[in-house]
């Protein structure tokens, strides 16, 4: 069985690349390769994403290709009715010449809007069919389903109640089950309507309603779904980060959610009363404060990127316009809202132009947020735009541009999340790496690098937390140990074998001295142990055997290997409230004592009469601030 001394020369490239569990930094490091991984975290985000994204085309996809056949689904336009304006007191349908079936309702908007569909027909007469009205800025509806034989089967909704009648995506259904008979017209009344304009009409076979209603809340569910997780991520990421462009964006991703349970009826499940005027005009305030939200969050996210002021300031202001146009919009419940909503259509197109020049601006100059920030809203500018050109009201079963706006939220909400996150990963990384160099820094600054024993400077902060304010040293003591004849041997070996001997007596010691007892090389060939907790004979017993161990120790690098190398140990042990200072000096008498008496033993000092105050070591002499030496003058 090889010695500790042989152990430890065929262990020489661990020791050097170690370091002893004594003279440990208490620096809480993380190694870098730990570190989570910036590029892995954007690719399975990504992957995600995708996913999802998938997932949600392939359902629709399957959903249009393999949905039943229905009798019939037409969508009702204004000119498929005549109109009547009557007093808000008027109870009986206006007689049928009493309506005028050419051009635009007119004053309608204080008084009660009688709306006679002109022919039946394309299936209507048909059972078990389903009106499906869109708008619900107004204070009272009633429909009046009429059959062949003079049947008549009548539905009322107001504001604050819309019952059993109303439907996701901001719909109110009535059904002709109750007629029992073929339809043969229908006729509506809508009190204090706020714009004719807004009204939307579909009339449809029950199964048709009841498909369109199921995918409807489907869609919106998982649309809402994927807003909240996005803003809950990025309020997250603002507090964690304290972004005020990620704060922007969580704001953008609450309102839009917000506006998305109003506009879908989706809060009706929990407020009924909600239902009507109110739910709709806060609705439409929600919709222009969430414009400005995205303006100022992508104003904020380029503020760092060098663009200039001035189209900082215009983009601001233009974001600021439409969401204080949103205040007159939901406030107002006469009058052509529908020539104000073109006219902040039309804003809201100028503010996307803006938004995406500074984007392209900021990209230009190589701001990397300005690039992420352009992918993540590339999808909701474009979505934003087609919706304020092309009429879309048709689409996705009636729920038309509002779930565009919605999924387009939630697709760029997930994907500014996956940006910020990628980015705060990175930020890990730089952090882990720069912590982990400090903590080699500082081990290396307190290790030996010879041996892997802790240097001079671990011993003295050693020191100091035993000698601290308070701390108790009634039990400490002071082991001073010192090669014996170790210039013979590099005088007759070389300095090489005098190191592998340094080393060696260094392993020993490591695996000799109790874990928690501080070992340090002092410099040359003089150790030093500082323990705690025994004293008297259990101290000398300590010391014998660590001088014991050493002497055991054969070298097969010097010379034979027969040689025997031996040290002196000097010990000291506290008195009272003995110091460091004077701890030290005793030990080294003591060590020169050993020394004078043969060497190869252990001297225990004889402590002092009248104890000295306890005291830290005095710190190390600044070598930055020593004088200079002379040099001598070259001949």
């Amino acid at each position: 069985m090889k010695s500790p001394c042989g152990r430890a020369f065929h262990r020489r490239k661990a020791i050097l690349d170690g370091f002893d569990a004594r003279a440990t930094a208490p620096c809480d490091a993380v190694p870098y390769d730990a570190a989570p991984d910036a590029f892995a975290i954007r690719r399975r985000l990504r992957t995600l994403l995708s996913l999802l994204t998938g997932a949600t085309l392939v359902l629709l996809v399957l959903f249009v290709a393999f949905r039943p056949q229905t009798v019939y689904a037409r969508t009702l336009q204004l000119s498929d009715f005549c109109y009547a304006v009557t007093a808000l007191s008027t109870d009986d349908p206006p007689e049928p010449d009493a309506y005028d079936c050419a051009g635009p309702p007119r004053d309608y908007n204080t008084q009660s809007l009688w709306l006679r569909l002109k022919r039946a027909g394309d299936g209507e007469d048909n059972a078990d069919a389903v009106l499906i009205v869109g708008n619900t800025r107004f204070e009272r509806m009633e429909v009046r389903f009429v059959g062949d034989t003079g049947q008549l089967v009548r539905y009322s909704v107001r504001v604050g109640d819309f019952s059993e009648h109303w439907r996701p995506g901001s719909k109110i259904a009535f059904s002709d089950h109750a007629l029992k008979a073929p339809l043969k017209s229908i006729v509506l009344r809508i009190d204090r309507l706020a714009d004719v304009q807004f009204l939307r009409m579909n009339i449809v076979h029950d199964d048709e309603a009841a498909l369109r209603f199921a995918a409807l809340s489907a869609t919106i569910g998982a649309g809402l779904t994927l807003l909240l997780i996005g803003a809950l991520y990025n309020a997250g990421l603002a507090i964690a980060m304290r972004s005020v462009s990620a704060a922007w964006q969580g704001a953008w991703a609450a309102c839009v959610l917000v506006w998305g349970l109003i506009w879908s009826q989706m809060i009706l499940a929990f407020v009924p009363g909600f239902a009507g005027r109110s739910s709709a005009q806060i609705a439409t305030f929600l919709a222009c404060l969430a414009i400005f939200l995205a303006t100022a969050s992508v104003v904020s996210a380029i503020r760092e990127a060098g663009v200039p002021k001035a189209l900082r300031r215009i983009t601001a202001g233009a974001g600021t316009l439409v969401g204080l146009s949103g205040v007159p919009l939901s406030l107002l419940r006469t009058g052509p809202l529908h020539l104000l909503a073109d006219i902040v259509g039309i804003l809201v197109l100028a503010v996307l132009l803006l938004c995406a020049v500074c984007i392209v601006a900021a990209w230009r100059r190589g701001h990397a947020p300005a690039i992420s920030l352009g992918r993540a809203w590339a999808v909701p500018m474009l979505a934003l735009g087609s919706v304020q050109v092309f009429d879309t009201d048709t689409m996705f079963w009636g729920g038309g541009a509002q779930i565009i706006v919605l999924y387009a939220a939630a697709w760029q909400t997930l994907w500014l999340a996956i940006s910020t996150t990628a980015k705060y990963a990175h930020l890990r990384n730089e952090r882990d790496r720069a912590r982990s160099a400090e903590a080699i820094a500082y081990r290396m600054a307190r290790q030996d690098a010879l041996t892997g024993l802790g240097n001079r400077l671990y011993f003295i902060e050693s020191a100091e937390t035993m000698f601290g304010a308070g701390a108790d040293v009634s039990a400490v003591a002071l082991l001073l140990i010192d090669v014996d004849r170790f210039k013979a041997i590099n005088d007759g070996f070389g300095h090489d074998v005098g190191d592998e001997v340094l080393r060696c007596i260094a392993a020993t010691l490591r695996e000799t001295v109790p874990a928690g007892f501080p070992v340090a090389r002092m410099g040359g060939e003089e150790f030093v142990i500082l323990t705690t907790g025994i004293a008297g004979d259990a101290l000398a017993a300590f010391a014998e055997r660590v001088r014991a161990a050493v002497a055991a120790c054969r070298h097969e690098h010097v010379g034979d290997g027969s040689r025997c190398i031996t040290v002196s140990i000097g010990v000291a042990a506290t008195h009272g409230v003995t110091g460091y200072d004077t701890l030290y000096r005793m030990a080294d008498q003591a060590l020169y004592a050993a020394k004078e008496a043969g060497r190869n033993r252990v001297q225990i000092a004889t402590m002092p009469e009248t104890p000295v105050r306890a005291s830290p070591p005095a710190p190390e002499p600044n070598i930055a601030q020593a004088a200079p030496r002379v040099r001598a003058p070259i001949a």
